[in-house]
């Protein structure tokens, strides 16, 4: 498993986050999924952290 840093600010765009949750990938490893709870929201990134 690889280490991931994913940095967003506090708001509601993309790749912003309000109350991130559960993290998870996808079974090859190359899209991570961030519950971003107080948006209602799931947000895809790819391993390189590109939305």
């Amino acid at each position: 498993m690889e280490n991931l840093l994913l940095n967003g600010t506090l708001s509601k765009g993309d790749g912003q986050f309000s109350g991130t949750g559960d993290i998870a990938s996808d079974p090859s490893g190359e899209f991570i999924y961030v519950m971003d709870i107080d948006n209602n929201r799931v947000q895809k990134f790819h391993k390189n952290g590109e939305l």
